[in-house]
């Protein structure tokens, strides 16, 4: 394919260097771009190959065979759906379909991951709540004055041991 070429083609019409089209002005004088048949036929050419090369059969009564040959050939470039066992195309989810956990077709990301994490863990251990606790370290152990934290064995032995005389 070429652009339009020739004594009457616009120089500069498309941009620097991309000759296109004039119209005929009689008042001044312009004559109108002289369109020849090998440029018809090029034209023609070019865009009867993006019907056929897609396996379309030319239609004169179609006037949407381009479009429908150029996404007939992205839809077969595109892979189908991901699986478990299949690479493909995959849909993220969103944080609330993450926290659900229920979704076995769409992808998760890093945020909605630890969102849902966030959401499925406990809260705060109390005296009347199950939940996380958090370790104390021997020497607050020791102390014994931290009512936040719970204590380990080895924490305890090294309270006991200290306390003894």
């Amino acid at each position: 394919m070429d652009r339009i070429s020739g004594s009457t083609a616009l120089a500069n019409a498309n941009g620097t260097g991309k000759t296109g089209f004039v119209d005929l002005d009689s008042a001044l004088g312009i004559l109108g771009t002289i369109v020849t048949a090998a440029w018809l036929n090029a034209a023609q050419e070019e865009l009867c190959n993006i019907v056929e090369q897609f396996g379309g059969k030319l239609d004169g009564a179609n006037n949407a065979q381009v479009y429908q040959a150029i996404k007939a050939a992205i839809d077969k470039a595109l892979p189908g759906a991901a699986s478990e066992t299949v690479a493909g195309l995959v849909e993220l989810a969103t944080i609330a379909e993450a926290k659900t956990g229920k979704d076995g077709e769409r992808a998760v990301t890093p945020v909605g991951l630890a969102a849902a994490i966030t959401a499925a863990l406990p809260g705060a251990a109390s005296e009347t709540v199950a939940g996380l606790v958090e370790l104390a370290t021997i020497a607050e152990t020791k102390a014994g004055k931290d009512g936040e934290r719970a204590v380990t064995p080895a924490g305890l032995a090294a309270a006991i041991t200290a306390a003894l005389p």
